[in-house]
Formats: structure tokens, sequence, C-alpha cells
């Protein structure tokens, strides 16, 4: 080496670079394998909550077909009322069962839903953990659907049932539940006897009252009003569960 050369670099550059890419490396490898760990995590527990979803969906498609029979038997005898009251009180041959008509038509079982899985989700911001579009968009629009259903059924004015109860004794009032009920959510005709409670007397002083034939015209409506919101949603609920099943089928 002459005086004038320039010094050599001591620096080991190549093996600097080396180092420096191997660290680098290392360093996406671990968030890659983070990364990996995380989405593995996030798929497990979408796969928990979709099937917790499907149990739910298959106890509230139960419960609303249930509630949809009953809801019909509601319409049902709120019609032969109406019948009745339309055909100028026509001769009475069972005033017994006419007035358990009148008493079914005061029910309104709400339907019991099993909302705990999708508030939690909702609640945890957890709804991204579906990932589907179209299966997060079918729990939601369900469950949104339930939620106007529910509120129409809370909010239907309970005139009738207060005009017939203030009238219908109590006793055959619940003869009418025990004996006219079917298991499977709707009713039968029947005609209770009760000792003491004059069925015809009872039914001919609310016929005679004109705000009955309006009422029982309300009750109509609504009653029809609310049976069809329940069969929509249990439309949308098999429809929900339909989609939640296909998507478990194919992770």
């Amino acid at each position: 080496m002459t005086e004038d050369s320039p010094p050599r670099s001591s620096i080991p550059w190549a093996r600097l670079v080396v180092e420096s890419a191997a660290i680098v490396l290392s360093i996406l490898f671990a968030f890659g394998i983070d990364a990996w760990w995380e989405d593995r995590q996030e798929q497990a527990s979408e796969g928990e909550y979709l099937v917790r979803l499907v149990g739910d969906l298959h106890a509230d498609t139960t419960e609303l077909a249930m509630v949809v029979r009953r809801w019909s038997a509601y319409e049902e005898s709120a019609r032969v009322i109406l019948s009745f009251l339309r055909a100028d009180r026509q001769p009475m041959d069972d005033p017994g069962a006419l007035l358990a008509h009148a008493v079914v038509a005061t029910f309104d079982r709400k339907p019991f839903m099993e909302s705990a899985t999708y508030e939690e989700l909702k609640g945890s911001g957890g709804l991204r953990l579906i990932r589907d579009p179209e299966v997060r968009a079918a729990v939601v629009s369900y469950h949104r659907a339930l939620d106007s259903g529910a509120s129409f059924i809370s909010g239907i004015e309970r005139d009738y049932f207060r005009y017939v109860t203030s009238r219908v004794p109590p006793e055959f009032r619940r003869l009418v539940d025990q004996q006219c009920s079917r298991p499977d959510g709707s009713y039968r005709v029947c005609s209770p006897s009760v000792p003491d409670v004059d069925a015809r007397g009872v039914l001919d002083s609310m016929i005679r009252d004109p705000a009955f034939l309006l009422l029982v015209n309300l009750r109509v409506a609504e009653v029809a009003m609310a049976r069809q919101l329940l069969e929509s949603r249990l439309m949308a609920g098999i429809e929900a569960l339909q989609t939640l099943e296909s998507a478990l089928e194919h992770r």
C-alpha cells in the first residue's frame, strides 16, 4: 500500500448486511407466527360462536313455531266471536264454548328468544369474528327483526283483555286455559262448566254492549298482525339457521 492510497475500511459490511437481514427476517417471521396464531384463535372463536348461534336458532324456531300456533288460535277465536256478532246474535247453541272463544282471544303469549350469544357478540364487538358477510348479515337482520316484532306485541293495547276479564269470572278463564289448550300450543273447542257461572248471561251482557263489537274488531286486526309478524320472524329464523348451518359445514 502506497502513502497516497486510501486506508482500507476495517468494517465487515458483508457480515453486517447478512446479520441485519437475518434479524429482519426473524422479526418478520415472529410477526407472521403471531398473526397466524391470532388468526387460528379467531377462527376457533368464530366456530364456537357459530355453534352457539345455531343452537340458539334451533331453540328460537321451535319456540316461534309454537307461538305462531297460539296466535293463530287467538285469531281464530276472535273471528268466531266477530262472526257471531255480525250474524245479528244468532241463537247460542253452546254459550260456554262461545264464551271460551272470547277468553282465548284475550291471551297474548310472547315468545322467549335465546339472544344471549348475539348480545355477547354485539356488546364485545365480536361480530367481526364472523368473517363471511352473508352469515353476519343473516344473524344481524334476524335479531333486528325479532326486536321489532317484540316491540309490536308489547305495544298491543289491552282494552279487549281488560273488557273480557272484568266480566268473565277468573275460575272460568283458568279452566279455559287448562281444558282447551293442546300440548302443541293450539286450542281446541271446549265448553268449561263452572258452578255459579252463567255463561249465557255473561255472554249476553257483553253482546248487548256496542263497545264489545268495536273491541272485537280491533282485536281481530291486532292479533292477525301479530300472527303475521311472528310468521315472518319464524321464516327469518329458518333462513338464518340454514345459512349458519351451511357455514359450519364448509369450515
